[in-house]
């Protein structure tokens, strides 16, 4: 296939130990997960390597973890012995992973160990290294297609209040020419306000002996729930299931796309996501999870099937960004107190956005105001513990200095990275950019990737204030320093000579 080659592999990374999941944050979740027994649970990273004609390499690789991670980004590309500019790693975002060995001190708290921690992140970066040199020693002439296509009824927005501060000009061409284009005949809100397209990178050996997906959707991998026993790669293990058995030979991954806004929670019969509370526990578990992976599953498959591997050509460009630069010192705002709908903490009722509590009036003060970038966030140390201090010397501490992003392109197909958790507001504005920039091309965005940074919200999401927004740890302008900082590496990629 001109020179092409393209190599696959996959590593299980399941503990083999006892200890925390991560994704609940300091809501703790399951403290004592346990292997699974269902081999349908079980974590895996997943490479593909592409090497194109001339002898351009980028490798792709997906892992069941909350989010990447830069130890594990650095370490991988040490032992596969590439640059890691030419590494592009994402996380699931499944929350039954382990401990989250990510960012600092503060995600740490409360799902890892200090020993736990080290055990993680040596483990891991041991199995997603020879995953990647596996893959690139694996390389073989074949070829590669980057395909999309729509999932019906997986997901909904769980932030659906925040969408009120956009015009309705904002609403409508999301909805005419957006992602929403599909959704029209939705009449609930939830279910428009999100990216109903999956984006996968499928590609083969010319002697069929490799096969790889890498499949990124924009829908929170947290069905299982806080108190779910063991480790799991939770909706995303039923998917691939679904596509192994559907494909047989296949290597299948998966990682996270615009997800921040978006659950696998079910509405319920007023068109809301189910409350938090006892009413969870109906809902979250097992038969959530392969109801939402079986979809995905043969969504993929489906796809997987009508796709046709050809010639491609790759380009990458990276940065080790510094939002500092131009963004103010990150904060955590009180709203991230309460949890997202699909997994609360105790203080829900009190921190909701928009929920009246005996403290309203005195967090009200506490408001940052609004001509301040971080307005109009409480902070959230400052409503708990009343020190009349910044302590902005925590979150340096608790926080990267630096995050890896990268943008590259398979074919006419460009990936553009977020270390963290993209709104799906900010995906469409970082994707149409993209395509203005280069509109010859497709576009997608890869969320959980390289570090995280948590969320990422639009100027206009972050002035509700809600978990998402309280999240946003570097203030209202975050998302729109992260567009431009993408589109200053597009513009740094090379035009393929079809399009010359």
């Amino acid at each position: 296939m001109h020179g092409c080659r393209i190599g696959v592999a996959q590593v299980d990374i399941t503990p083999n130990w006892t200890g925390p999941t991560a994704g609940w944050g300091i809501g703790l979740g399951n403290a004592k997960a346990v292997p699974p027994s269902d081999p349908t649970e079980r974590l895996y990273v997943t490479a593909v390597a592409l090497s194109d004609a001339a002898g351009e390499l980028v490798v792709l690789a997906t892992t069941d973890l909350h989010c990447a991670a830069r130890p594990v980004w650095l370490g991988a590309a040490k032992i596969a012995g590439i640059d890691p500019s030419r590494l592009i790693l994402s996380g699931s975002h499944t929350h039954e992973g382990p401990g989250q060995i990510y960012g600092g001190a503060i995600f740490a708290f409360g799902s890892a160990s200090l020993r736990g921690l080290r055990r993680n992140r040596r483990h891991l970066v041991e199995a997603t290294g020879r995953a990647v040199k596996q893959a690139v020693e694996a390389m073989a002439p074949g070829g590669a297609v980057v395909v999309r296509g729509p999932l019906d009824d997986v997901g909904n927005n769980r932030a659906v209040p925040a969408w009120k501060h956009y015009s309705d000009e904002t609403i409508d061409e999301f909805m005419t020419q957006g992602p929403g284009r599909s959704l029209g005949d939705r009449t609930l809100k939830a279910e428009r306000y999100r990216d109903p397209r999956i984006t996968l990178l499928v590609a083969a050996t010319d002697d069929g002996r490799q096969r790889g997906v890498l499949g990124w959707y924009g829908v929170h991998a947290g069905a299982l729930g806080q108190k779910w026993p063991t480790y799991s790669a939770d909706i995303y293990g039923w998917a691939r299931r679904g596509v192994m058995d559907a494909r047989p030979g296949a290597v299948v991954g998966f990682g996270g796309g615009s997800a921040a806004d978006v659950s696998p929670l079910p509405l319920d019969d007023a068109g809301h996501l189910r409350p938090p509370g006892a009413s969870l526990a109906e809902v979250q578990g097992s038969e959530l999870a392969g109801r939402v992976g079986g979809r995905i599953g043969a969504a993929v498959a489906d796809l997987v099937a009508a796709s046709t591997p050809a010639p491609f050509s790759v380009a990458v460009t990276h940065d080790d960004w510094r939002p500092t630069d131009t963004l103010p010192r990150p904060m955590y705002g009180m709203s991230q107190l309460g949890g997202g709908v699909d997994g609360p903490t105790s203080h829900w009722a009190e921190l909701e956005a928009g929920i009246e509590s005996p403290r309203a009036n005195e967090l009200a003060h506490r408001k940052i105001p609004l001509d301040k970038d971080q307005g109009p966030k409480i902070p959230w140390i400052h409503a708990v513990t009343k020190l009349p201090i910044p302590l902005g010397w925590l979150h340096r501490l608790t926080l990267p200095r630096t995050y890896p992003v990268h943008v590259a392109r398979v074919g006419s197909h460009v990936f553009a990275t977020v270390p963290g958790e993209p709104s799906t507001m900010v995906g469409w504005r970082i994707e149409k950019e993209l395509l203005e920039l280069m509109p010859t091309s497709t576009a997608s965005v890869i969320g959980y990737a390289g570090d995280f940074g948590a969320y990422w919200v639009t100027p206009e999401e972050y002035l509700e204030q809600r978990y998402e927004a309280g999240s946003t740890l570097y203030g209202r302008h975050a998302s729109s320093e992260l567009q431009k900082k993408l589109a200053s590496l597009a513009r740094k990629l090379p035009v393929p000579a079809a399009e010359g």
